[in-house]
């Protein structure tokens, strides 16, 4: 493992350090994108005979979907009592990732940024000096929360995707851009836990109090991307765009857009926090994901034959 798991807090504990060291959740997401093709096009070269033509293969552009799933690792919450000194307010993540399909097995692990809060219905602040509330209230009662996600996926060179036209860049698990930032926003669950009912989570709570665990959350995602080309880049801004022109008018972003979810893997949970080592860990779960190799290290990067 190239970094260390150092996460955010995405749940909330009463009372002593917990046993486990990380909560682990599925992740899945589907989006929508721009996707490179090459075809056969044909023009003329001699602008006094339109009947003298070649056909070269070129650049054009198309829209596809593609399906991520992987897992996202998340620490718990140490300390989190009446002191209020943890928070799980823009702190940082391991997601490690696949694409459904992708026939290279590649897996990418990416740190993203993670938010998260939980709210209640009918739950409301308390006066600190207030006596007869003194006690922890009903968490119980505590059961949304929301949760914001960013992660920048990184350039990938050198990777390519085999078409009858030749080769194209493949980029991240091969889906074309070179680089991209992607943003989640969504709202979820949370469940009220007892050191009896999972002690890997809860395990040096009192039993008399419990533990809040984010269960599930979902929503909706976009991005902007940084586009691939072979010959040259066939987008044009719809302002500036122009037959006479179209070379000034060019841009090399596009949008992206789709829906996620996360939810609670109890078992990955106990197999992560039971590894070796972080290096272990991180082998598990890329074992889980049927992955082959590690993305972005290039002595292990084979060519994508999508």
């Amino acid at each position: 493992m190239k970094k260390c798991l150092a996460l955010m807090c995405a749940c909330v504990f009463v009372g002593s350090l917990v046993s486990a060291q990380f909560v682990v959740y599925d992740y899945k997401a589907s989006i929508k994108r721009m996707d490179l093709q090459l075809g056969n096009y044909k023009y003329s070269p001699d602008v006094y005979d339109a009947k003298s033509t070649v056909t070269v293969p070129w650049d054009s552009y198309t829209t596809a979907k593609d399906t991520l799933k992987g897992y996202l690792v998340l620490p718990v919450c140490y300390g989190c009592n009446e002191d209020g000194t943890d928070t799980s307010i823009g702190n940082s993540a391991l997601l490690v990732v696949t694409r459904k399909g992708d026939k290279s097995k590649g897996v990418m692990a990416l740190y993203p940024s993670v938010s998260s809060a939980v709210f209640g219905k009918t739950v409301g602040g308390r006066p600190a000096d207030d006596e007869l509330a003194a006690g922890p209230f009903s968490m119980k009662k505590l059961n949304e929360a929301w949760m914001w996600m960013t992660y920048a996926i990184p350039a990938v060179d050198g990777v390519y995707v085999s078409t009858k036209y030749g080769e194209i860049p493949a980029g991240f698990l091969g889906m074309g851009s070179v680089e991209a930032n992607v943003a989640h926003a969504g709202f979820g669950k949370v469940e009220s836990v007892t050191s009896k009912s999972d002690p890997g989570l809860c395990g040096n709570v009192d039993p008399e109090a419990s533990c809040l665990t984010l269960k599930s959350v979902s929503g909706d995602l976009v991005g902007e991307t940084v586009q691939t080309y072979v010959c040259e880049l066939s987008i044009w801004d719809m302002c500036s765009f122009t037959l006479d022109t179209p070379a000034g008018a060019i841009v090399d972003t596009a949008v992206l857009h789709g829906s996620w979810s996360v939810k609670y893997n109890k078992k990955a949970t106990a197999d992560v926090n039971g590894a070796a080592d972080e290096e272990a860990a991180m082998e598990y779960l890329k074992g889980k994901l049927g992955g082959k190799y590690w993305m972005g290290e290039e002595s292990e990067e084979p060519p994508y034959q999508d």
